[in-house]
């Protein structure tokens, strides 16, 4: 359910980025505001009297699905995000960096729900700490400014091909060739 969510998330954002007009930022943005209103939902579990919750079994094929829709959309538009904010030169560099970031990173949530799993014994009870992970991350998303970082990054990859053309002397040299 969630791969095929996470088809349809891609499908979606695509068209309703070529409709609006939307960033890779603002998609992102939504994306993440989608799973705050999911860590909300799965939070409703903690309170016995709600009927909802993730406390019948339907319910997991359909958060399943909207979990693989949201994620599809934010492991896509955080690629192209990174991918728009890195200066030419320094692709392979950057790309190696944002693996080994997403790599060692993808252990910090399993870690949280496994402690408050085994102090709690339900899984239930780390769903606020992933919401306030969430929520962090999204107020971290709204720090950056992807127009002034593309600005940055095409000034970087001319301030580079210029210092590359002055050590050449006098001759054109492009940045990270070997002559």
């Amino acid at each position: 359910m969630a791969s095929v969510g996470g088809m349809l998330g891609v499908t979606f954002a695509g068209v309703f980025q070529k409709h609006y007009r939307s960033t890779s930022i603002e998609l992102l943005q939504g994306a993440l505001v989608g799973y705050i209103f999911e860590s909300a939902y799965l939070c409703c579990n903690l309170v016995h009297s709600v009927p909802f919750g993730l406390k019948h079994q339907y319910e997991a094929y359909c958060l399943a699905t909207v979990h693989g829709f949201l994620f599809g959309i934010v492991h896509s538009y955080s690629r192209a995000l990174c991918a728009e904010l890195t200066p030419k030169g320094r692709e392979a560099s950057i790309a190696s960096f944002y693996q080994v970031s997403a790599k060692g990173s993808c252990w910090f949530g399993p870690l949280c729900v496994f402690f408050i799993h085994n102090k709690y014994k339900r899984y239930s009870g780390s769903f606020p700490v992933l919401g306030v992970l969430i929520i962090a991350g999204f107020i971290t998303l709204l720090q950056v400014d992807s127009v002034q970082g593309r600005l940055d990054a095409a000034n970087f990859s001319k301030e580079k091909c210029e210092d590359a053309s002055l050590g050449s002397g006098g001759r054109v040299v492009q940045y990270g060739s070997a002559t």
